[in-house]
C-alpha cells in the first residue's frame, strides 16, 4: 500500500517528476548558470572597475565623483640628503671603504681596504660592522686605530665627494653631481697622496708615501714607480707580506715608530688638528645642514664653508 503524504501519493509524485526531469533542456539551464555568475562578477567588481570604465560618459561633475570617489592627497618630496653619518663599512664592485667620525668634525676614510686592514682594526673582513659605535668615546678610538693605516681625514662627507669626483673625471669616469668641480679648491698635497702602511710582527712601520698625476704634480721625483703595482698589495696575506712589497717594490721607508714620520699623512694629527685642509672641520649634522641651505635655497651658502 502506498503511504501518503499531504494528500499525494508519493508514488504519483515521483512518476510525474521524473516526466518533468526529463523535458528539462539542461544546456540553457548551463547557459543560464554561466550568465548568471558572469554578472555576479561584474557586479562585484564594480566598485573598483566601472567608475573609471564608464565615467567618461558621464557629465564631469559626476565623471570626477565617480572615477575619485573619496580626495586623494599627493605629497611632493625632494631628494635624501645623500650623506650618511652612521656608516661604517661601504662595499663597492671592486673595493672595500671604511670610515670613523671623529669627534673634532670631519670624517675618516680609509680607501681601498684589504681583509688585513679589517683585521688590524679587530674587524670581521668577510661580515664587517655597517654602522658606526654609538659611544662617542670608543668611536673616536677606532678613528685613532684607523689613522694608522694611512687613512685620510676630510674636512667633511661633501669634501671627500668633491676630491673623489675629481678624481673620477681626471680617469675618464664621469657622474652627474649637485656641485660644480671648478668652483671647489683644488686637491691639497694631503688628500690627494697615495699612502700604504704596513706594521709588521718585528716591530716599527713601513710607510710607502707618494704623490699622484690625477691633480697635478708637485714632487715629479716622488711618483709612484712604473713597475710597481698597487693591485698586488691585495695579494698580501699577512702584514709581514705586505711590509716585504712596500720594502721591496715601493721603496718604502722603515720607522721605529709613527712619530718619526714628517710627510703627508694623517697619522699624527690626532692631538694637534683643529682645523680642516680648505676650511672648517664639519661636525656630521653641519654638513646636513649646509647641504640642505645649498640644494634648497632657503639662505646663501657662508663664503668661508667650503663643503
Amino acid at each position: 500500500m502506498d503511504s501518503r503524504w499531504g494528500g499525494i501519493s508519493v508514488g504519483v509524485a515521483h512518476t510525474e517528476w521524473s516526466e518533468v526531469f526529463n523535458q528539462i533542456e539542461w544546456s540553457e539551464v548551463c547557459r543560464t548558470v554561466r550568465w548568471s555568475h558572469t554578472l555576479y562578477t561584474i557586479m562585484f567588481c564594480s566598485a573598483n572597475y566601472l567608475p573609471d570604465a564608464f565615467s567618461r560618459f558621464l557629465p564631469i561633475q559626476f565623471a570626477e565623483s565617480a572615477a575619485h570617489p573619496s580626495p586623494r592627497k599627493e605629497h611632493l618630496c625632494g631628494p635624501g640628503c645623500p650623506y650618511n653619518p652612521s656608516v661604517r663599512t661601504v662595499f663597492t664592485d671592486t673595493e672595500a671603504h671604511i670610515y670613523a667620525w671623529p669627534s673634532k668634525g670631519g670624517v675618516i676614510v680609509l680607501n681601498s681596504a684589504d681583509a688585513i686592514d679589517f683585521e688590524f682594526l679587530g674587524l670581521d673582513p668577510l661580515d664587517p660592522p655597517s654602522r658606526r659605535l654609538s659611544n662617542q668615546a670608543a668611536e673616536d678610538a677606532f678613528c685613532q686605530r684607523l689613522l694608522l693605516l694611512g687613512a685620510k681625514w676630510w674636512d667633511s662627507e661633501a669634501r671627500y665627494d668633491v676630491v673623489s669626483a675629481i678624481e673620477d673625471e681626471a680617469q675618464g669616469i664621469t657622474r652627474k653631481l649637485d656641485f660644480s668641480i671648478e668652483e671647489e679648491p683644488p686637491p691639497t698635497m694631503s688628500e690627494r697622496r697615495l699612502i700604504k702602511v704596513a706594521w709588521p710582527s718585528t716591530g716599527g712601520v713601513w710607510v710607502a708615501d707618494f704623490d699622484t698625476t690625477w691633480a697635478g704634480v708637485d714632487e715629479e721625483d716622488h711618483l709612484l714607480p712604473d713597475d710597481a703595482d698597487v693591485g698586488r698589495l691585495k695579494m698580501a696575506r699577512t702584514m709581514d707580506e705586505r711590509a716585504a712589497l712596500l720594502r721591496d717594490r715601493f721603496n718604502a721607508r722603515h720607522y721605529g715608530n709613527i712619530g718619526e714620520f714628517e710627510g703627508y699623512g694623517f697619522f699624527n694629527c690626532w692631538e694637534i688638528k683643529e682645523e680642516g685642509e680648505v676650511g672648517p672641520l664639519l661636525l656630521p649634522h653641519e654638513t646636513r645642514e649646509l647641504w640642505k641651505r645649498a640644494y634648497y635655497g632657503k639662505i646663501p651658502m657662508p663664503p668661508d664653508h667650503n663643503l
